[in-house]
C-alpha cells in the first residue's frame, strides 16, 4: 500500500464478451492492473478509499472506448493515465488480416503521470 503512488482506472473497446475496464496502480517502477470485475473490488476500494482518507469514484464503466484517469492523488484528479496510440501495423498476410478484423491500439503511460513519478 505504501508504495502506491498512482489509482487510475482505464477502459478499452473489448468487451462485452471479454473484461474491458480495469484499475490501475502505479509505483515508482511498476504498474498494476486488476479487472473491475474481479471478485472483491467494491469492498477493496471502500477500504482503500478509507485508508486514503479520500472517495475514489470509478467514473468510466459505461465507456466502450478507449479511456483512462487518475482517481488519485487529488492534485491529479482526472489527468489521463495513459495516451492510446494506434500500433504498427504488423506485416505478413495473416497478421495484416487480423490487424483488419482486430485493429491494435497501443497505450503509453501520459506525460502528467510520469512526471509525477519522477517528483515522487
Amino acid at each position: 500500500m505504501s508504495e502506491i503512488k498512482i489509482i487510475g482506472e482505464h477502459t478499452d473497446d473489448q468487451g462485452p464478451t471479454v473484461d474491458d475496464y480495469f484499475l490501475v496502480f502505479l509505483t515508482a517502477s511498476d504498474l498494476y492492473e486488476v479487472s473491475f470485475y474481479a471478485e472483491g473490488v467494491n469492498g477493496f476500494l471502500r477500504e482503500l478509499s478509507d485508508r486514503l482518507e479520500t472517495t475514489l469514484s470509478c467514473e468510466l464503466g459505461n465507456s466502450t472506448t478507449y479511456k483512462s484517469r487518475v482517481m488519485w492523488p487529488a492534485d491529479m484528479e482526472g489527468a489521463p493515465v495513459f495516451d492510446y496510440f494506434e500500433s504498427l501495423k504488423p506485416s505478413g498476410f495473416f497478421a495484416g488480416v487480423r490487424e483488419k478484423l482486430f485493429p491494435g491500439t497501443a497505450r503509453k503511460l501520459s506525460e502528467a503521470v510520469l512526471q509525477k513519478l519522477k517528483m515522487i
